[in-house]
């Protein structure tokens, strides 16, 4: 069945949005409804952007905050992005243990296989590495950042029994000994400066995006979304919460500079992210189709140091997870994730 678009009254209400200051240019200026975050203003501690202080003594020091396209901050994070203490990867990697089987699980019966499993927005291949271990499966893993996709490939490739690539050769093939192992492909793909999604990952029967809508207008994700998953298919994605988006955001300080660099992120509202998926055809799932995850006192051991100053003193909410299923007339399951503190 073909899957539709979003209506003109919904196009129309997203192009009277404002221009908004960030670091990426284009179509990431025009979305009124998503709320570019400057997390710095909220430091009360902090009397400018330079000097700035961080939130927690657990959080390394820095000299100023610099702003940087999404894909470039990503590209000087990738060598310390699974060692620097980040906590919410920590406990997102943690509600996977639970997220992933459920969403292996929903993906359409095996009437067809082997299935086709996108990783948008792969990253270092954390979860990439959970589809490895799902057999007979064709997985596409794409990310707008080239630093991040070459450590995804040097951590994932010794697992499918390939060498790698011919060099600069952006995507490729690893296969494991079998017909049944896993199918390994990799794509420099990035949602803001491309149309559409490219013809080797569509069709997929299953999509996962693990806190990387932070980084995306809600319309732009959402069309890749569609873009991607045939009809019948499921979207597993994660997200920080709005609340702790309004003080709070992805970053990492840079050991060379001194800096604290910070991708263009939007705080997106739970309510936002649920309306801007039924414009694209998706539901939320009855009973525990939303769910929210804050970290507690006997989290901190696993999550680590920078994760207590979310216990108290903020009231806001630092993990949720969506589930979204189809409507009648488009065959499209979306299973939808997202972060909260208190």
């Amino acid at each position: 069945m073909k899957k539709r678009g979003p209506t003109p009254a919904t196009t129309a209400h997203c192009e009277r949005g404002e221009s908004i200051a960030g670091a990426d240019t284009g179509t990431t200026q025009r979305w009124r409804r998503d709320i570019l975050v400057r997390p710095e203003l909220w430091f009360a501690s902090s009397g400018s952007r330079s000097g700035a202080r961080p939130m927690s003594s657990a959080d390394p020091p820095f000299s100023s905050i610099r702003y940087l396209p999404t894909s470039e901050a990503y590209d000087r994070w990738a060598a310390v992005y699974d060692t620097d203490g980040n906590f919410l990867q920590k406990l997102d990697t943690m509600e996977m243990k639970t997220l992933f089987p459920r969403f292996i699980a929903s993906l359409p019966e095996p009437a067809r296989r082997p299935w086709r499993i996108v990783d948008l927005g792969c990253g270092t291949g954390r979860n990439t590495a959970l589809l490895l271990t799902v057999p007979d499966t064709e997985i596409v893993a794409l990310d707008a950042s080239q630093g991040m996709l070459d450590v995804a490939r040097s951590r994932l490739l010794p697992r499918t029994g390939e060498e790698g690539p011919d060099p600069g050769k952006e995507t490729w093939t690893g296969k494991g000994e079998g017909a049944a192992r896993p199918n390994l492909r990799f794509g420099l793909h990035d949602i803001i400066a491309t149309s559409s999604p490219p013809e080797t990952a569509r069709d997929a029967d299953g999509v996962i995006s693990t806190l990387v809508v932070e980084h995306v207008p809600l319309p732009l994700f959402f069309e890749h979304a569609a873009a991607l998953l045939r009809p019948g298919g499921v979207l597993l994605l994660t997200n920080m919460h709005a609340d702790m988006g309004a003080v709070s955001q992805a970053g990492f300080v840079d050991a060379a500079t001194g800096e604290k660099i910070r991708p263009t992120s939007y705080a997106h509202t739970v309510a936002d992210v649920v309306a801007e998926a039924g414009r694209w055809g998706l539901r939320v799932e009855g009973g525990d189709g939303i769910r929210e995850v804050a970290v507690d006192e006997d989290m901190v051991d696993a999550l680590g140091p920078r994760s207590r100053k979310w216990i108290a003193g903020i009231k806001a909410r630092d993990l949720f997870f969506f589930f979204f299923f189809s409507t009648n007339n488009v065959a499209l399951h979306l299973i939808f994730t997202a972060v909260l503190g208190v």
